[in-house]
Order: structure tokens, then C-alpha cells, then sequence
């Protein structure tokens, strides 16, 4: 079904009825899949006003293209320069296609004049060579990205963390807006940290206690966590830098720990997961976007609960060791193709570019009951869950002949807020609810809190977290979905996804899952 409201289109009345109308001229969402015709009222800040038989409409300028004999001359739109500053990660798998789509859906053509391994820049030529941009793409350190934005380098900066206390304070200060306002942020995929070995490598998964004690020096043998007598070879990708950052944040520093003198870092991610794949005492933290030929070890928690990085546990962020993949701009004055070109990230073209390169898009996959079977084992067997056994079984017959999607919302701490992927996971969740093959469908929003507090308590605040995401849904509808294709259920702190022992696990607990019947 297609949806105005994609295209940021705002009915309007009064006083524009009243100005002169120009002739007819089409409007086309930059993906192609919405058209409207008619008459130009004006063209002005960046918006059409047009009377159309849907009424008046607003239209951002920057989500559609025009045509017809009185499209405005958009003079000022010619020779924008787009400056990107982004993580090593993203410069060649995501950003080179994306100006492709970027000049396709402008319908311009994309002339590269710098292709290197840490920079590309290029130009973006309309009809009869109009030159409508100039781009330019660095590779840089996330810091020193975000430097580069704070100074009014760059227009855009392209993370893979996200940005920091101390960064936000600093943007607000200057006057260059919030980085956490979803105006300003953009979540455009995901990706996870694992460790890989040789398919060879008996051992199927480590904790986090032996991940941790393996790349600190702790341990050296294979033979020492029930492997064979072999030597263990520590392995870091040399472009690996932030990588290395995050594993240091998630595992390292909880244990006042550090990185062995004896990790090689001299060998891309590319590299390495061909050489630790032929090699069975050899192991190397990657992104799994790079694995190819070897084998991501499962990791297990200190309670015992097993998580792999396959796609559905790093889209539910049920493995711990997912991250979002960022894009920042400030209030500055941005050009609008740098804007059109965020649309397309958003987009099923912007996702299946995502895939591409390798790392998990934003879109939605499905998991039955039977293969959460561990973690239903966790939560009937271990003793801090008795209290919880009502309420799990209540669960259990409410998803039993149900389907989970991997979208999952998650809160702080006491709280039903939920932050910038969220909001979009609902947009996303009122779109899937809309088409045609869910018609019928029962949509399960169910409920989970960590098991601090007292259990009815908690129950009571995992059904207000459920609720919470169904206002979102509904809102985001704009009344086209019928509230009763939606079911909100709390079941407090049954069935944990993570250990509740440390606080990274009841942040994996605080949720709200979402089951299709």
C-alpha cells in the first residue's frame, strides 16, 4: 500500500487556497513508488504547496523530484557540496553505491574523480553536464570525524558508535543542536563483534569471562577452556581501531583489564578471516560483516544463557555485542541532496545497500518458539527464576503457535521511554501492519523488565511498556490501523534474554518483543 505520509506529506489549508495557482506539475518520491500531479501554488523554503485532489499539500522538496513546464529553477540547488567524514567500515561497502542511488533517484549521473581505499569524491551531474554536487568521502577515527563536524569541515559524519556524553554537550554548547534529536541522528543498520576460529576449532562458544581472560593473555592454551593442546594466537585487524575500542569498553574494562602484548594487528579484517580459518589455533575479533570462511564462536553468559551473531540475535540486539550504525548533522544549512541522501539510507534501496556491504539492515526477520528453546530452558530451570514461573507459562501459551519478529524496543531502567531506533521501529512495525498479507494478522506486544523489584510490580510496568509501544504504532498510522490488531501483554522478568546480574544484561531485559499470530 503506498503511504503519503513517507514522503513527509502535510495537508494544509487557509490562506494558501487563496494565492495564484501556476499549471500542473508532478511530484515523484525519490524511491519512485508515489506520484501526485498538480497544480503549483508556490515554491518556497524548500517546500511545494500543491492542489491536488488529495487537497493542498506540503511537500519537502528534498523527498520528491519535479516536473513539468513550471518546476521552479532551482538555481540554488546546483553545485552543493556534500563532505562526509566516516568510520574506515562504511567508506567503501556503504557510501560509493549510496551516491550512485543518490545521482540515479536525482536523475543525474555520478562521475567519480578520486577512488582511493580511504577517500572517494566525485561529482553529480544532471542533464546536459549541470553540475548539481560535488562530494567528497575521508576515512577518519570517530573522534576525530566528529571534530571535523564540530568545525564545519564536514556535513555529515557516518559512526559506528554513537556519539558521546561529552560530544553532545559540546555540539549544544555551540549552538550546532542536540546530536541525540532524531533530526540530527540517523540509526541506519546494525553490526556485531565476534570472535572467529578455524572451522577446524573444536570449541562452539566461550564466555564472556574467557573471551575476556583469552585477548588479555589470561589464557594461552586452547587446551585450558576444552580444546585441543594448541597455542592460541591472538589476531586484531590492523584498520580494526574502533573495534578494538568497543571490545576494550564491553569487555575489557569491566574487569580492569587490557589488550595481551601479543595480538597481531598487522593484517586487515579481510585477511584475517581467511587466516584463522586455515589456521586452528589462530583467533581474531572481527565485525561479522567480514566473516566469510571462518567461525564466529557463540558467546555464553556468566548465568549460562548461549547468544550467536546471526542476524536475528544482532536485529533484536539479544547478542551483546551488537552496534548501531550512525549518521550525525548539526542545525547548520545542509544542502538538500545531503538530505535526499539520508531519505535513500532510510529507504528499501538504502537497506538493501546495507546488506550488501555486508552489515544487518533494519528490516524485520522472523524466529518460532523452537528456537529460543535455550533461553526457555534458562528461564523454567534456574532457581533466581521460581518466582517467575506463572508468568512464564502465560507466556509460553500466549507465543506457542506465534511467530517473533526481530524488532525489539528496549528501556531504560524503570522507565516506558524509548529512544530514536524505536520511534522508526514503529514507523516500520504501522507500515508492516498496513500491507496487504498482514491484513488479519494479530500483532503481540509483550512486555519484559529486568528482575529488579518486586514481581508484580514489575509485571505491572512491562504491560505499561507494551502500551507505550502501541500508542507509538497507532501514532505513527495516523488512524489506518485498527487499534484492535494489536495485543499488549507484561510479563514482568520471565523468560531473560541476558544474565540480570550486571547491568548490560537488564538493559537486554527491559523490552518489549513482538510476536505476529
Amino acid at each position: 500500500m503506498l503511504k503519503l505520509n513517507r514522503c513527509v506529506w502535510v495537508a494544509q489549508a487557509g490562506i494558501l487556497a487563496a494565492m495564484p495557482a501556476l499549471a500542473e506539475v508532478t511530484l515523484e518520491s525519490m524511491d519512485r513508488t508515489i506520484r501526485v500531479s498538480g497544480e503549483l501554488i508556490k515554491f518556497e523554503n524548500e517546500q511545494y504547496t500543491i492542489a491536488s485532489g488529495l487537497g493542498e499539500l506540503v511537500i519537502d522538496a528534498d523527498k520528491v523530484t519535479c516536473s513539468g513546464e513550471d518546476c521552479p529553477n532551482l538555481a540554488d540547488e546546483l553545485n552543493q557540496l556534500i563532505r562526509i567524514a566516516s568510520n574506515p567500515s562504511f567508506t567503501t561497502g556503504i557510501l560509493p553505491p549510496l551516491m550512485e542511488e543518490l545521482a540515479a533517484q536525482s536523475d543525474a549521473s555520478l562521475q567519480l574523480v578520486v577512488q582511493q581505499t580511504a577517500s572517494q569524491s566525485g561529482l553529480i551531474l544532471g542533464e546536459g553536464g549541470l553540475l548539481y554536487g560535488n562530494y567528497q568521502i575521508h576515512s577518519n577515527d570517530t573522534s576525530s570525524a566528529f571534530d571535523k563536524l564540530y568545525n564545519g569541515d564536514v556535513e555529515i559524519v557516518f559512526s559506528e558508535r554513537r556519539a558521546t556524553n561529552s560530544e553532545v554537550e559540546r555540539f549544544i554548547e555551540a549552538g550546532l543542536g542536540n546530536l541525540t534529536d532524531p533530526t540530527h541522528e540517523t540509526i541506519f543498520g546494525q553490526d556485531a563483534l565476534a570472535a572467529v576460529v578455524s572451522p577446524e576449532n573444536p570449541v562452539k562458544s566461550i564466555s564472556v569471562a574467557q573471551t575476556e581472560a583469552i585477548f588479555s593473555g589470561q589464557i594461552t592454551n586452547w587446551s585450558e577452556i576444552g580444546g585441543a593442546d594448541l597455542p592460541i594466537q591472538l589476531y586484531v585487524p590492523a584498520d580494526g581501531g574502533e573495534l578494538a575500542d568497543y571490545f576494550t569498553r564491553a569487555i575489557l574494562d569491566l574487569n580492569f583489564s587490557s589488550f595481551s602484548p601479543n595480538v597481531d594487528r598487522s593484517l586487515s579484517a579481510a585477511a584475517l578471516d581467511q587466516l584463522v580459518a586455515n589456521q586452528p589455533g589462530a583467533i581474531a575479533l572481527i565485525s561479522t560483516a567480514n566473516i566469510d570462511a571462518a567461525r564466529p564462536v557463540r558467546l555464553a553468559s556468566a548465568c549460562g544463557i548461549i547468544a550467536e551473531p546471526d542476524t536475528f540475535a544482532i536485529r533484536s540486539e539479544d547478542y551483546p555485542l551488537t552496534r548501531r550504525m550512525y549518521a550525525y548533522t548539526t542545525n547548520r544549512t545542509s544542502p538538500s541532496l545531503l538530505r535526499r541522501m539520508i531519505t535513500i539510507l532510510q529507504s528499501p534501496k538504502g537497506q538493501e545497500i546495507v546488506t550488501n556491504a555486508g552489515f544487518v539492515s533494519l528490516d524485520s526477520e522472523t524466529a518460532t518458539l523452537d528456537e529460543f528453546g535455550q533461553q526457555l530452558a534458562y528461564s523454567l530451570a534456574a532457581p533466581e527464576q521460581s518466582g517467575e514461573l506463572f508468568n512464564m507459562q502465560q507466556f509460553t501459551r500466549q507465543v506457542l503457535e506465534s511467530e517473533r519478529l526481530s524488532t525489539t524496543f528496549r528501556f531504560s531502567s524503570g522507565s516506558s521511554q524509548i529512544d530514536n531506533k524505536s520511534r522508526a521501529d514503529a514507523i516500520r512495525l504501522s507500515e508492516l501492519l498496513e500491507r496487504p498479507e498482514y491484513q488479519g494478522v494479530e500483532m503481540l506486544l509483550i512486555g519484559f523488565t529486568d528482575s529488579i523489584g518486586k514481581s508484580d510490580l514489575n509485571t505491572v510496568l512491562s504491560r505499561r511498556r507494551a502500551a507505550q509501544i502501541r500508542d507509538e504504532i497507532l501514532a505513527a498510522s495516523n488512524g489506518r490501523i485498527d487499534p484492535n490488531a494489536i495485543t499488549t501483554l507484561g510479563f514482568g522478568a520471565a523468560s531473560p534474554a541476558a544474565c540480570n546480574t550486571d547491568e548490560d544484561g537488564r538493559q537486554t531485559n527491559r523490552r518489549v518483543e513482538i510476536w505476529l499470530r
